[in-house]
């Protein structure tokens, strides 16, 4: 059991990774803010297509805090979103339920899909809760606002990190692979 509870102490006492400075981390929130108005605004404002749900919070955070991570690829948005998405409306079609279970269900099969298809996408997770939690049933709910605002985000986040890429002060390169 030591030898167990000795392995949470972890390998290193303090990170290793350096911190950035206020430039760095005032270009990764401006991205995020640029990225989340937007869908905000074409969601709620223009209603034109759903283009918004809450777990892009999350990715704009990878996209444009860590735009080279290999879970912040436009594979792993895109992907990781979809497949979590088709999970969570597969869960709550044939449970019909928002018991704990389901919920759970939708995760694991979430999880394990993105690990099968290489496009694990953490934010991707509480994708597949929502049709769980929410009673969606129809697949369509995976293109809009699923899809379409995983593309706008990845669309955003090639636009704002490659802008920066030119600079020698903040260079990112997005995407690091497409496959």
């Amino acid at each position: 059991m030591r030898k167990y509870l000795a392995l949470m102490r972890g390998q290193q006492l303090v990170s290793s990774i350096p911190y950035p400075g206020l430039g760095e981390a005032l270009v990764s929130g401006i991205g995020g803010f640029l990225v989340i108005s937007l869908l905000t605004y074409l969601h709620f404002e223009v209603q034109a297509v759903g283009m918004f749900i809450v777990p892009f919070g999350a990715s704009a955070v990878l996209a444009f805090a860590a735009p080279g991570a290999p879970f912040s690829q436009p594979r792993n948005i895109l992907g990781g979103h979809m497949v979590a998405a088709l999970s969570g409306i597969a869960v709550y079609m044939l449970t019909g339920t928002s018991a704990f279970w389901a919920i759970g269900l939708a995760s694991g099969i979430a999880i394990a899909l993105m690990v099968l298809t290489k496009t694990v996408h953490p934010p991707a997770g509480a994708t597949a809760l929502i049709p769980v939690i929410n009673g969606i049933a129809d697949p369509i709910w995976a293109i809009s606002p699923v899809l379409v605002g995983a593309l706008v985000l990845v669309i955003v986040a090639l636009l704002y990190n490659n802008f920066w890429a030119r600079t020698d002060k903040f260079p990112r390169r997005y995407p690091s692979f497409w496959w």
